[in-house]
């Protein structure tokens, strides 16, 4: 499994999967105030 070429090749993919997942963490860090995630 050649990983650079993949990368090269998904490179708008990944990067679009890697904004989406800090989207994520963002929205879970500011609404910690959901009982949900008061843990």
């Amino acid at each position: 499994m050649r990983m650079k070429s993949w990368l090269s090749r998904h490179k708008l993919g990944v990067l679009l999967m890697v904004v989406l997942l800090l989207e994520l963490l963002y929205f879970l860090l500011t609404a910690s105030w959901f009982p949900w995630n008061a843990t």
